[in-house]
């Protein structure tokens, strides 16, 4: 038997939720992972902004493998950020700031 109505109930989706979607978001985004020190290297702050999200990620590079120019990546992660937190999230993005800074540098290491 099949029921015709929608089951009475309601969904919610934590802030902790979306934070995480955001991340995970970010860490998606194909463009940086060659220049970040680690997928950990990728933070992400929201905020209300009249009820829709606004976002400020920050991605800490590896020094000596971070891509030329840099704009293009930003703007990858700001649209993986607004298609994700839009698909899954159910959430109207207003705003992505991407900001980069050095979280160290590359070094090689030996295999014994």
């Amino acid at each position: 038997m099949t029921r015709d109505r929608p089951v009475p109930g309601r969904t919610v989706i934590t802030a902790r939720a979306l934070e995480r979607l955001a991340v995970g978001a970010a860490r998606g985004a194909e463009a940086w992972r060659d220049a970040a020190a680690s997928p950990r290297a990728v933070g992400v702050k929201l905020a209300d902004d009249a009820g829709d999200l606004r976002a400020s990620v920050q991605i800490d590079l590896t020094l000596g493998r971070a891509p030329e120019p840099l704009l293009p990546l930003g703007d990858a992660v700001r649209a993986a950020m607004i298609a994700q937190l839009s698909a899954l999230g159910g959430r109207s993005v207003s705003r992505v700031d991407v900001r980069f800074s050095a979280g160290g540098r590359a070094t090689e290491r030996r295999v014994a």
